[in-house]
């Protein structure tokens, strides 16, 4: 007998039942016991064996992307690019390669309804010629974040909360007021198509720049795009509500039943392409994930078609077992220097590794379906057949050599170590874009289910007003909606009276140069009040005081003022001109007489006071003012009114 001829599989199956070591099970309905009611015995072993096995049936789930649906088809190449990569699963029209894809929700667990507002996953491994490649990406084209250092706080963020394992929006919209990059994501995420009607009608998108290479060794930026051929259609609240409700797996339902019927789902692919010479010639950075490449600048370019023709087999084996890996490239396609993509190429592996195994790559789903060889050996759940005796490179007994030689990206990597943000964030341009591009309806339910998920009970004033303050760098009109209908005015409105005794029209709208003109006019006149030898009576509190702290943090008297005067009192030991830490800035502010108001200090002008200065400073003051024994700071809180004026021009609240 050949005992490699009976791979595991049910094809092979005996007619009657065995444990898993193979040996004969005469009676699989009872256990073994003392008599006919007595104490189980232990020494059951097809008992025991069988109890260890359904035990440990699953595996860890996955942290995101846990609730997905599978199928199999082929990719076929329509349209010829060999001008742009040399990948042989592309090389000519016509050139089929068989894939197997996964759909799936991202934050939600394995159980959890098809009909959340979530993104979708969309991922497609193809088994080509020379190894797997794995297209993993999304429904949408964009993402949350830029920089994968912050892609486990995201993901906690908008997971349940640890303590209450609810999913709450205050999280969610505390942790991406800190971030703006965000804004452009959640243009999609609370659109129309933020819940697809199933997975057979959305879109696909690679999300990040991937570079192609054809022979002659030339690089080229590529986004890959699916358009589903049937169109998009995405589910309103009251529909995803009657459909959840009916079934909560509706969507692996479709994609299985309209295979299984012969209604095959079809995708075209389409590339946008982009020479790596001209990547500084745009005002946003084009391997930033949170942008998009217009197209009417990057058309898309036809590649080919992709129908899934074959539901899987077994769903453990060709869903939860399945696994993608951005990583995984073939020769003619790389990665590039994408942050997000940079981090994905190890955290994907090495989730897998945990979940599955540091031989997962092995199982029959992931397994190329060429010829490989390596001597990557053992390992837990190792089961590949190996007679060698040669399990080391370079060997004399062994034949293996290398494989020919392919070209990859020759860009020449020069810089300092530095953790920092890409320069061109460019965080509202084309968020505000793609919501003008929205039909009155359509922008009409954006606005509400904003407005929904500000009313959280949990959420501060001050991060609905960040994020009133983002969406208006976006669309003028869409943060005063929104301010409108979260009765944001009322509460600014008295913040300005609290300041100033006043009620003017131009408090309306912060932002507007008007508006920075009178108050500097406003605050230059209280300060002479406040300077002159006369006493009098001064309109509100605002004045402007003759300090300047520059982008280095050097304090200094502003132009023109001297000495004399009521000028507030230098920081102890350091001198003007002389390089100050933020806890010299909040020692100014501090001793200050009279009271010293954050804003008085900014005065609406960035180059006033440092952003660096200004939130060390105040998180010092703040500091102090809850211990004992510290004199509490003569400034209050920096109201979220005169933040809006000092970072009108900026992406980020300091």
């Amino acid at each position: 007998m050949d005992p490699y001829k009976y791979r595991p599989s049910s094809a092979f199956n005996s007619p009657f039942c065995t444990t898993n070591s193979g040996a004969p099970v005469w009676n699989n309905n009872s256990s073994l016991t003392v008599g006919a009611r007595g104490p189980v015995l232990l020494e059951d072993y097809h008992l025991v064996e069988k109890l260890a096995n359904f035990d440990r049936e699953r595996i860890a789930e996955r942290v995101v992307h846990a609730r997905g649906a599978s199928a199999k088809g082929f990719f076929e190449v329509t349209h010829d690019i060999t001008h742009l990569t040399c990948a042989d699963f592309l090389r000519a029209p016509g050139v089929q390669t068989p894939v197997i894809v996964r759909f799936s929700t991202v934050i939600h667990e394995r159980g959890s309804p098809e009909t959340l507002r979530d993104p979708r996953g969309f991922a497609v491994k193809f088994y080509t010629r020379e190894g797997n490649f794995d297209l993993v990406g999304n429904n949408f084209p964009v993402f949350f974040i830029r920089d994968g250092m912050k892609f486990p706080d995201m993901v906690h963020a908008l997971k349940p909360n640890p303590k209450s394992h609810i999913q709450e929006n205050w999280r969610v919209l505390d942790f991406f007021s800190h971030h703006p990059e965000s804004l452009h994501m959640f243009t999609f995420l609370f659109d129309d198509i933020g819940i697809p009607q199933d997975y057979r009608h959305m879109d696909g998108s690679g999300v990040h720049t991937f570079t192609l290479i054809n022979k002659a060794g030339k690089s080229t930026y590529v986004k890959f795009h699916w358009r589903p051929t049937c169109g998009v259609k995405s589910l309103l609240e009251e529909e995803a509500i009657r459909v959840g409700g009916a079934n909560h797996s509706h969507a692996t339902q479709d994609l299985y039943d309209s295979i299984a019927a012969g209604n095959y789902p079809e995708w075209k692919l389409f590339i946008q392409t982009m020479d790596p010479a001209h990547e500084d010639r745009f005002d946003f950075d084009p391997l930033d994930v949170t942008k998009t490449w217009p197209e009417d600048i990057f058309p898309l370019q036809p590649v080919g078609r992709l129908v899934l023709n074959k539901n899987i087999d077994n769903f453990f084996n060709e869903n939860e077992q399945l696994a993608f890996c951005p990583s995984i490239v073939v020769p003619g396609v790389y990665y590039s220097d994408d942050k997000m993509l940079q981090t994905r190429i190890f955290s994907y592996s090495d989730t897998q590794r945990y979940r599955l195994g540091p031989n997962y790559l092995q199982l029959p789903a992931n397994a190329p379906k060429c010829a490989h060889h390596n001597n990557h050996y053992d390992g837990s759940m190792n089961f590949m057949h190996r007679d060698e005796e040669i399990d080391y490179f370079p060997s004399r007994y062994d034949p293996v050599r290398h494989a020919e030689n392919y070209p990859i990206p020759t860009t020449v990597c020069s810089g300092k170590r530095e953790k920092c943000i890409i320069q061109k964030e460019n965080n509202f341009q084309q968020p505000g874009e793609r919501y003008r591009s929205f039909s009155a309806d359509r922008q009409e339910r954006f606005i509400r289910r904003w407005v929904e998920a500000l009313s959280d009970p949990r959420i501060t004033y001050e991060i609905r007003s960040i994020w009133i303050s983002y969406w208006s760098q976006a669309d003028k009109s869409l943060g005063q909606k929104l301010a409108s209908r979260l009765n944001i005015y009322g509460y600014r409105m008295s913040l300005w009276e609290e300041h100033t005794t006043t009620i003017e029209q131009f408090f309306e709208r912060p932002e507007s140069l008007e508006c920075v003109r009178r108050m500097r006019v406003f605050d230059e006149h209280n300060w002479l009040q406040y300077a002159a030898d006369k006493v009098t009576e001064m309109r509100g509190h605002l004045l402007k005081y003759p300090v300047e702290i520059d982008r280095t943090e050097k304090v200094k008297l502003l132009h023109g003022t001297g000495t004399s005067g009521r000028t507030p009192p230098q920081p102890i030991n350091t001198p003007p001109g002389s390089k100050v830490s933020g806890e010299s800035v909040a020692t100014l502010l501090t001793l200050a007489a009279p009271p010293l108001r954050l804003a008085e200090l900014v005065m609406f002008d960035r180059k006033i006071c440092s952003p660096t200065a200004t939130r060390i400073a105040v998180t010092k003051l703040l500091t102090n003012s809850n211990k004992p024994n510290v004199p509490r700071p003569k400034i209050p809180i920096l109201t979220r009114l005169l933040v809006d004026q000092f970072t009108a021009n900026s992406d980020r609240v300091p």
